[in-house]
């Protein structure tokens, strides 16, 4: 705004005079300088003082404006790396059809050895040239690895093709608020990674105090929120929204008794467990809400006996999560004496059940000196684990000692009665202290035996004896070199194994214990559905005796499996049949989980081996395993520990179901001229080709979704310089207006200062 300042009309001194007139040419030329300063730059105010209220506006808007322009070139990089991926696999459709026309050419018993041998030499260099498009290369970043961008994803030795990469989406921020899968891995692509051996164990955790509140309820954890507990005259209103762990709530729930009561709060294998010192238990919830509930100590109606049992909280399975607490619980209980650092944990040696309800009491022996010659004698029969002591003598470190090398319980101080560290466990125990075990289930964890892992032609022994916890157990089996990727499921209650390599076969067999079976990881097992076998196949069976068991003493086992849908009805259906009730054959599973065994201990010599024969063309036994393929009579039983045994082969081996595999079966089956893997390869390879044209239908639906994207972020662009450009720009024909205005205001000051200087005394006389 221009300053005008006005020329004295009075007497005044030519000082005031000159003042009024300096300060006016200095308001101009200010005035001219910021309409410059505006025409030059193009920008209102130069300062944010100029016009706070626009300037904050402006600010605002200049970052938002940066922020969308960031966007747009995540956005025009995503949309380079999703055109270089369906370059890559724009000719992938076209060649697996023209492989298929080709394997179709030369089915059937027309076809020569030489075309089915030159159509095998076309289905090799159409692998070649998909590992070769599987690991494209694009601004330094592989196409296919998933996550694992600097490493080549496939390599073919010329018998199998391995993924060296991963299943994960690289994701990129094409809006403020807006992420976007900018890769496909090799997986989804061709299918690199084989269905999940998925853990039929649900390896449910033991519930301790060190358990998060999140992984609670299969990982749905547990409302934020207060309960109240209630002993039928005082009521305790305790906030647990601060607890992180299963143990922050006992300490919270015990530090806040109903009244003068005490409330004893412990953790079983499967929840939580409060003992009321006298009175009836109440627990609710507050407000509508559910803590208690999902905590599994709700008791609204009352408990006359004070205490209540939780439900099982069912954590969800974590890589921290320890091995020895996957498939079962020892058994504890809680001593506590009166004072500070003197109560203990009593916790049987081993998992399970047999420890559950064993009383734990303590005796004085005014015998015993105390300090280190107490004495502790379990009883099985009666349940009891008596501890005498010397009382007054005998402080709770002394108990830890003596137990610590008895054969079936251990004894832990219990830090929630402790003070300090250097006061821990030097309380006096009382003879007093009792308690009964509760809380033992499940089994002990074979660690030491492992997996044996064969992939390919290799086969792996994976021990566990040194892994604590489950990560530690993953890294073991992603580390053996099996070519195996082995991680949590979706759901936290088990294991994956999935093979890294396509064309091979792929099994888990126990190691000579039974880890794999505890897991739930045996890809062979009484429970495996016959329509599993033989990579779907089945087992075809004929109407009539599929197969005849020759026992030694002459007597034949006619064997008919139509009907049966597992193996173990199949093992059923050897050990009863009615020419076998001496059970002269055992029919079983093998130990190592490898396929089908029978076994007699008949070892005499007499009228005929022992054997298993197929009958009438029937397949079924060699489906089974029995009878290799090609042959009409099993292998010669081996005489093994007083048995002879007739050992099956593993007849479901898993593979990976993909384009690689599809090719690779597709090729060794032309060479081998085998009709039936043939026709199992092309329908894998049109089923792989079908997933493929979805991927690039996937691909082509980002695409278009980024267009969208780009369209509105270009929008969005303009709108917003339009806004700033109100804020902060200058309107240029106003300000060429105002800056000859002031111009001309200018000479009008100057011409007034400069008669103003002429005048005398005579022009006022």
């Amino acid at each position: 705004m221009s300053v005008i300042i006005p020329v004295p009309t009075t007497r005044v001194s030519d000082l005031l005079m000159s003042q009024r007139l300096m300060g006016q040419l200095q308001a101009d030329q200010l005035d001219l300088f910021g309409l410059q300063n505006q025409i030059s730059t193009g920008r209102r105010f130069s300062l944010p003082s100029e016009d706070a209220p626009a300037a904050r506006r402006a600010i605002s808007l200049q970052r938002l404006l940066e922020r969308k322009v960031q966007v747009q070139k995540n956005l025009a990089t995503s949309q380079s790396f999703l055109s270089a991926t369906d370059s890559s696999l724009s000719s992938v459709s076209s060649q697996l059809a023209n492989v298929r026309g080709i394997a179709i050419s030369v089915m059937g018993v027309t076809a020569s050895d030489t075309q089915r041998k030159a159509a095998a030499q076309q289905v090799t260099e159409t692998i070649n040239s998909l590992v070769d498009a599987g690991n494209t290369r694009f601004r330094g970043r592989y196409l296919f690895a998933g996550t694992a961008t600097t490493q080549q994803p496939f390599s073919f030795d010329g018998q199998y093709v391995e993924y060296l990469g991963n299943e994960r989406e690289l994701r990129s921020l094409v809006d403020l608020d807006l992420l976007t899968e900018t890769n496909v891995s090799g997986d989804e692509v061709f299918g690199s990674l084989s269905t999940s051996v998925q853990g039929t164990a649900d390896l449910n955790p033991v519930v301790t105090e060190a358990t998060r509140i999140d992984d609670l309820r299969g990982g749905r954890g547990i409302a934020d929120g207060s309960i109240l507990i209630s002993d039928g005259t005082s009521t305790s209103n305790i906030d647990l929204s601060t607890a992180h762990t299963v143990g922050d709530v006992l300490r919270q729930i015990e530090a806040n008794p109903p009244g003068v009561n005490s409330i004893t709060a412990t953790v079983t294998s499967q929840g939580i467990h409060l003992e009321l010192g006298s009175g009836t238990i109440t627990v609710r919830n507050i407000g509508g809400g559910t803590t208690a509930s999902d905590l599994g100590i709700l008791e609204e109606a009352g408990n006359p006996s004070g205490i209540v049992d939780g439900q099982d909280l069912n954590p969800r399975l974590t890589l921290t999560t320890e091995l020895r607490d996957i498939l079962g619980s020892r058994a504890k209980t809680r001593a506590i004496s009166g004072g500070a650092n003197n109560d203990l944990q009593i916790e049987a040696d081993v998992r399970g059940t047999g420890f559950n309800g064993v009383t734990v009491s303590f005796v004085d022996n005014p015998a015993l000196a105390g300090g280190g010659d107490e004495i502790a004698t379990y009883d099985a029969f009666a349940g009891t684990l008596t501890i005498e002591i010397r009382e007054g003598v005998t402080v709770a470190n002394d108990i830890v000692t003596l137990l610590d090398g008895d054969p079936d319980f251990d004894a832990s101080l219990d830090f929630r009665d402790t003070d300090s560290s250097a006061t821990a466990g030097n309380g006096f125990v009382s003879a007093t202290a009792t308690g009964v075990t509760v809380g033992g289930s499940g089994i002990e964890f074979d660690q030491s035996s492992g997996l044996q892992i064969t992939n390919g032609d290799d086969t792996y022994n994976v021990s566990f004896a040194s892994a604590e916890t489950v990560e530690s157990m993953l890294n073991i089996i992603n580390g053996a070199g099996a070519n195996v990727l082995a991680d949590i499921n979706q759901d936290g209650t088990g294991i994956n194994i999935r093979s890294r390599i396509s064309g091979a076969n792929f099994t888990i067999t126990e190691n000579g214990g039974t880890t794999a079976t505890e897991l739930g990881l045996r890809t062979f097992d009484a429970q495996t559905r016959l329509t599993d076998l033989n990579h779907g196949h089945g087992v075809n069976s004929i109407d009539g005796t599929d197969f005849t068991i020759h026992r030694r003493d002459g007597i034949d086992l006619e064997i008919d499996v139509s009907g049966t849908e597992t193996i173990q009805e199949v093992i059923d259906l050897i050990n009863n049949h009615a020419n076998n009730v001496d059970g002269n054959v055992i029919a079983r599973v093998s130990d190592t989980g490898a396929g089908i065994e029978l076994a007699t201990t008949d070892l005499i010599a007499t009228t005929a081996p022992f054997t298993v024969q197929r009958v009438r063309f029937s397949d079924a036994a060699i489906d089974l395993g029995l009878v290799p393929v090609g042959a009409t009579v099993s292998d010669a039983a081996v005489t093994s520990g007083g048995e002879e045994v007739i050992a099956g082969a593993n007849v479901n081996p898993q593979e990976v179901s993909g384009i690689f595999t599809a090719l690779l079966r597709l090729h060794d089956a032309l060479l081998a001229n085998d009709q039936n893997e043939i026709t199992r390869s092309v329908d894998m390879l049109d089923e792989s080709r079908d997933d493929l044209n979805f991927t690039l239908a996937e691909i082509g639906a980002r695409q278009q979704g980024l267009d969208v994207v780009q369209f509105r972020l270009e929008t969005e662009e303009v709108e917003l310089r339009a806004s700033l450009s109100d804020e902060i720009d200058v309107d240029i024909t106003e300000a060429i207006t105002n800056l000859t205005a002031r111009q001309i205001a200018i000479e009008a000051s100057l011409r007034v200062a400069a008669l103003t200087s002429q005048l005398t005394i005579l022009d006022f006389l």
